[in-house]
């Protein structure tokens, strides 16, 4: 049953997905998920973000990725948000422009959504559906321990049937 087995059985161990510091580009952050795919042959959709300290601090998703882009191009382009033609990214070294902006900035701080390594799925699952948030940073003593991701906890349900 889904909910008796603990989140710390599905999680991934934070080696096994891509991470970046908070003040790191934008740019930085794509070509990591790009180096960690053609590594790893992996194709996740989110960054961790870690401090200075090595200290977990968030979570980029490619949205926020695009979110940032978004920004940047209306600050450079100075232009409302309806006005965007994304046709902009396509131009020579426009990409560089507007990816300059930190992960900080555009990341989702972890007091938004986690869980204990001790959890349920079940407290996994719920908070993720209230939250609408794919991937779970897994805390344990107040230290990252790893990364629970919904694709993991559904083929774990698929499994199950």
């Amino acid at each position: 049953m889904p909910e008796t087995k603990k989140v710390k059985e599905l999680m991934l161990l934070p080696g096994e997905y891509p991470a970046i510091r908070d003040t790191d580009s934008l740019k930085e952050a794509l070509e990591t998920l790009r180096e960690y795919r053609e590594g790893q042959g992996h194709h996740h959709r989110s960054l961790l973000v870690f401090n200075n300290e090595d200290k977990l601090v968030g979570i980029l998703t490619i949205r926020g990725i695009m979110d940032g882009l978004q920004r940047s191009m209306m600050q450079y382009e100075n232009t409302e948000l309806w006005n965007i033609g994304w046709a902009a990214l396509y131009k020579k070294d426009a990409f560089k422009k507007y990816t300059i902006s930190e992960v900080k900035q555009v990341m989702r701080p972890l007091v938004e959504a986690w869980v204990s390594s001790d959890d349920t799925v079940n407290t996994a699952i719920k908070l993720m559906m209230t939250k609408k948030v794919n991937i779970l940073p897994v805390f344990k003593e107040g230290k990252a321990v790893g990364i629970l991701r919904l694709v993991d906890i559904l083929d774990y349900v698929y499994e199950l049937t």
